[in-house]
């Protein structure tokens, strides 16, 4: 064993996948945090500034832009997953990232130009939204083992009231309080995320006393290991006369640690890997799709109640199906990359009747049909990468996905944007759709090869 990964914290400890997840008591607890925490992140970015940043003379691009880093920053802070946890709490991490959430929309209240809303909203906000959804990700899958589909669903139900609750309280601060004191009110608001983040307690609080001891003698053992073999860190030769060697084994000993912190061995795992890519491609799908919809509908003449109706008739079936979907599924045998698979060929069979039919009342129960699609993959969607690592490689596992969800966002959101400008709505979904069907024959084909082997 090397020294560098030798070292275990506590924090590490708690990680550990060698003791079984408590699946309930506290966790209940936690579950129903990890929900209501998620309410006062749902910042309604678009409907408090949508006539106050051009008032201040941004351009078009500009207000984009700041989205954009905004969406880039919540990705691809995952990277700062595996040595933040390896250092720190949930708690701990949970708590700091509510606070410097509600920093940054305070610092967004009080901005007046360009780069100070870049830098408050796109880069603090961003990157702090992102660091509170990997914890929870984390957190939850932590607690529960056997339960984690109930608990995924109720906790995914929970949040999904946001978007209904927050529009109607942000509306209320708009007219009262104006933009600037709606966003302080709702910095504020955020530090209520804060207050769910202290139920993340260590796992090993709620476990038994006999493995919390065998925790500790592990813990002994292994800073026991670490002070025999700490004149040679990491596993490298002593330092030697020549100079040109001792470089290229400091620049090697620096590059083993990168690879350890950001636990970039999960490259070597093809399951993993394939997994990863399959999913940031169809979570780009369903994102974009459900962005769009509304300007779709827009496109196709329906009138502002008409797609008010549709918007919310896919809202109250995804609310709803969350809930339900842990109990239906809850004897069925399949995985949950197979479950997650079934949800976005949902959605892709509902976008192309969507792509091919303007006529409202097909549309409106193909809605209906959408609801029930999100709904499966929001429940799954944070059970696939859970199902193929170990517990105590979730956090890199997680933030590894979640950066690779960001490059394929940043790389392609602009060529949806240039299909959605040149092309109808059809071709745009088509599109979309082709995207979907690479991520099935990709995790398809891993299957069949698995199987053979097997």
């Amino acid at each position: 064993m090397e020294a560098g990964a030798s070292k275990k914290s506590r924090k590490e400890l708690e990680m550990e996948s060698d003791f079984p997840a408590p699946d309930g008591g506290w966790g209940w607890v936690v579950c129903l945090a990890v929900g209501l925490g998620q309410m006062p992140l749902i910042f309604q970015f678009g409907l408090i500034y949508k006539d106050h940043m051009p008032n201040l003379g941004f351009s078009a691009s500009q207000i984009t832009t700041i989205m954009n880093l905004y969406n880039a920053f919540s990705f691809f802070v995952g990277l700062s997953n595996g040595p933040l946890f390896r250092r720190f709490s949930f708690r701990k991490i949970g708590i700091g990232s509510a606070i410097l959430a509600s920093w940054g929309l305070f610092l967004t209240a009080h901005s007046s130009t360009f780069l100070e809303y870049a830098l408050s909203f796109g880069v603090l906000y961003g990157a702090s939204f992102g660091l509170f959804l990997s914890t929870i990700v984390v957190v939850l899958n932590t607690y529960f083992c056997q339960r984690r589909r109930m608990a995924n669903g109720i906790a995914w139900t929970l949040a999904s009231l946001g978007p209904f609750v927050m529009p109607i309280i942000t509306s209320i601060l708009l007219d009262h309080y104006g933009v600037n004191g709606t966003v302080l009110i709702c910095s504020a608001f955020v530090l209520n995320s804060a207050v769910c983040a202290l139920t993340f307690q260590p796992v090993s609080w709620h476990i038994g006393k006999e493995k919390v001891r065998s925790l500790h003698s592990i813990e002994m053992e292994d800073q026991k290991h670490l002070k025999d073999t700490e004149t040679y860190s990491d596993g490298m030769l002593p330092p030697v006369k020549n100079g040109r060697r001792s470089r290229r084994n400091e620049k090697s000993s620096i590059y083993q640690r990168i690879a350890f912190s950001l636990d970039l061995d999960l490259f070597k795992d093809s399951n993993f890997v394939i997994t990863m890519c399959g999913l940031s491609v169809a979570d780009f799908v369903e994102m974009n799709f459900g962005m769009l919809m509304a300007f779709i509908f827009n496109g196709y003449g329906f009138s502002k109640e008409q797609i008010v109706t549709l918007l919310s008739l896919m809202a109250g079936v995804d609310s709803c199906m969350r809930l339900l979907i842990p109990l239906v599924v809850g004897q069925m045998a399949w995985t949950n990359r197979t479950f997650y698979m079934s949800g976005i060929l949902i959605s892709a069979a509902c976008r192309a009747i969507v792509a091919q039919t303007q006529n409202y009342s097909v549309i409106f129960y193909t809605c209906f049909l959408i609801g029930i699609g999100k709904a499966i993959t929001a429940v799954f969607l944070n059970l696939v990468i859970s199902s193929c690592v170990p517990i105590k490689r979730l956090p890199a596992a997680t933030g590894l996905q979640l950066t690779m969800s960001g490059i394929f966002t940043i790389s392609m959101g602009p060529v949806v944007g240039v299909i959605q400008q040149k092309y109808s709505a059809g071709t745009m979904l088509n599109c979309l759709n082709v995207l979907t069907g690479l991520t099935v024959v990709l995790w398809s084909c891993q299957n069949i090869c698995c199987r053979r082997k097997r």
